[in-house]
């Protein structure tokens, strides 16, 4: 749409400069008829002109949707960078509104450990015991927090947990059995001790509380 400055600027361009012509030109003439026919013949060439002119020279008598539009050779000053401009260095990403903000959380470590002494190569060399909360110990990964893979050991073999005085160990049924400092568990519980030797089967730990530094104890038969 055009706007109503445009509208009257366009208006004083068509009308007035062939009645402009005409006054200077024509007016001697007397005929009505022809003035009129005369005026009407030059308006048309008039809006001929304006018309070819304004196509050739690009001109826009049209309004866009704001009165002062925008050149097209504008930048935005927030998408404007100075090449020498240097940002704060983000190593991390933090700033990166497209990249996930990982939260790292962390879990308290474990009161107390058993370190391996003696068995197969390949079992662990040290884990840990659960704060509060039972540790079961076996050879199935579906019923035991600590596996043990060795055929000496029951699928649910022994549970240690820990109480207000310390850890507890029982045996669970096992068919090689349980033994604490070569004492075996029978029935009930036994309290554990930083440096016990705890035998499932033949298969050795060294139980260890974390609050102690870790023993630094020789390779012996720990076997029963």
């Amino acid at each position: 749409m055009w706007s109503t400055r445009r509208q009257i600027v366009f208006f004083i361009l068509l009308i007035f400069p062939p009645f402009l012509i005409e006054y200077l030109f024509f007016l001697p003439l007397s005929d009505i008829t022809t003035g009129v026919g005369v005026y009407l013949l030059l308006l048309a060439s008039w809006s001929a002109f304006l018309y070819i002119f304004s196509r050739t020279s690009g001109l826009n008598l049209q309004t866009s949707s704001a009165e002062y539009p925008i050149a097209k050779s504008y930048v935005p000053y927030t998408a404007a960078v100075d090449a020498d401009a240097t940002e704060p260095a983000d190593p991390f990403g933090l700033n990166d509104a497209t990249k996930p903000v990982i939260l790292t959380t962390f879990e308290a470590l474990p009161p107390a450990y058993l370190i391996y002494a003696e068995g197969s190569d390949h079992l662990p060399k040290r884990v840990g015991l659960k704060a509060g909360r039972e540790t079961r110990i076996g050879r199935s990964a579906n019923y035991s927090d600590i596996v043990l893979e060795d055929a000496r050991i029951s699928r649910i073999h022994a549970v240690i947990q820990e109480r207000e005085d310390g850890f507890y160990i029982r045996d669970e049924g096992s068919s090689g059995g349980t033994y604490v400092n070569h004492q075996l568990v029978n029935s009930g519980e036994k309290l554990l001790t930083h440096g016990d030797i705890i035998n499932f089967n033949a298969v050795v730990y060294r139980f260890e509380l974390a609050k102690y530094p870790p023993s630094e104890l020789p390779p012996q038969n720990f076997s029963s």
